[in-house]
């Protein structure tokens, strides 16, 4: 089954266009509860604008350590190593972007985003389902665009099967003359989905 593109991906665009402007680069916080899509829409995103996609995944990564013990003099050299320690190519420019999964799972990750964002030339995105774990964590703030997603949208279903621009472009008379029926086939196996992104 193909993907089905998130809505949220335009918006990701939005902020790698902007996230350097005045000199100041943002990272990319996407949140969400669980099972919504994050993991996924990010990962499609990062493949179809980067040439390089270092992904991290907190709660797993054996390797993780070698990033929670970075200091404010060694971040660049400290990410080349663990990305050489992973089989991984890292090259320090804007073709490049991390992205941390996961990250309230490690509070010493979390409170490491502002010094990745200031630091590194790369882009940063961070994925977060239960930030409010975070609370306590030392804040990046000012240093992050936050992202919030929520399950598949009927819209974002209808783009799916390619009837988005049908929908947007017709009035629900025209709709409901030309096709109730079609629309009502795909509205009730959404329903039966229950707008979640089963891919991701």
């Amino acid at each position: 089954m193909r993907y089905i593109k998130r809505h949220a991906e335009t918006l990701f665009l939005q902020w790698k266009q902007t996230c350097r402007q005045n000199s100041h680069k943002l990272a990319l916080l996407v949140t969400g509860s669980r099972q919504v899509g994050k993991t996924t829409a990010v990962q499609h995103f990062a493949n179809e604008q980067y040439k390089n996609v270092i992904y991290v995944d907190v709660k797993i990564d054996s390797k993780l350590a070698m990033l929670t013990r970075l200091s404010h003099d060694d971040v660049c050299s400290g990410v080349e190593n663990y990305c050489a320690a992973r089989g991984l190519t890292f090259s320090n420019d804007q073709n490049t972007v991390i992205i941390i999964d996961e990250v309230q799972e490690s509070k010493e990750l979390y409170e490491r985003i502002r010094l990745f964002n200031r630091q590194l030339d790369c882009d940063l995105i961070v994925t977060g389902s239960n930030l409010t774990k975070a609370i306590n964590y030392f804040q990046p703030v000012g240093d992050t665009q936050e992202i919030r997603m929520f399950p598949l949208s009927f819209e974002e279903y209808l783009d799916y099967y390619g009837a988005y621009d049908y929908y947007l472009s017709h009035s629900i008379e025209t709709i409901c003359n030309e096709k109730l029926d079609w629309f009502r086939n795909v509205y009730q196996v959404y329903c039966i989905v229950g707008g979640l992104n089963l891919l991701g």
